[in-house]
């Protein structure tokens, strides 16, 4: 099993995030995962890219989070997509 972890990918726009997920998304990751989406809307990124190419695993409290986030880039006319999920 790999380590888990966030990695943030350098998209070159300043309105696009795109972060990678790697291993488990669980209790122990979903609150540094919902931290930096908060972080990253509330920096004016309206358009957040999920990259699951390398997640294993994704918890309850994981999916609560990653719609907390859609909801807030909408609220901002922005977005959230996943991507190799």
């Amino acid at each position: 099993m790999s380590e888990n972890a966030i990695v943030k990918v350098d998209t070159g726009d300043k309105q696009c995030a795109m972060l990678r997920l790697v291993g488990a998304v669980d209790a122990a990751l979903t609150k540094e995962l919902e931290e930096e989406l908060e972080s990253l809307l509330a920096g004016g990124v309206l358009h957040l890219v999920l990259d699951l190419a390398e997640a294993e695993y994704i918890s309850s409290s994981g999916i609560r989070v990653l719609l907390a986030a859609f909801d807030a880039a909408k609220k901002k006319d922005g977005s959230l997509r996943v991507v190799n999920p």
